[in-house]
């Protein structure tokens, strides 16, 4: 029964990857595109979405602002996270590592 554990974990063990994979998988997500265009993204969007609402006082559009910013940036750190997690289990710490320019 044991030796019917160990094999069933042995796959378990290769999905997840190591603590090295994934820091250089973040790495290399913290340096692509999604990383510089996606401010950009957020800034045009907030932008729009203020200008939508010219109803609002100029504290209130401030704070719309400052709220949206904040959101945008979150959404931009779980999306490098999730990218960095992916390149990490799909790709060798070797191959990270180049990616990542340390060799």
């Amino acid at each position: 029964m044991l030796w019917l554990l160990s094999i069933l974990a042995v796959p378990a063990a290769l999905a997840y990857p190591g603590p090295e994979a994934q820091a250089l998988g973040r790495r290399v997500a913290a340096s692509g595109p999604f990383a510089a265009l996606g401010p950009m993204l957020v800034e045009k969007d907030v932008a729009e979405l203020a200008a939508a609402h010219k109803q609002l006082s100029e504290i209130e559009r401030q704070r719309l602002i400052t709220l949206a910013c904040a959101e945008g940036a979150a959404g931009i750190a779980r999306m490098i996270s999730a990218l960095g997690a992916a390149y990490a289990k799909a790709l060798s710490v070797e191959d990270l590592r180049v990616l990542a320019g340390q060799e």
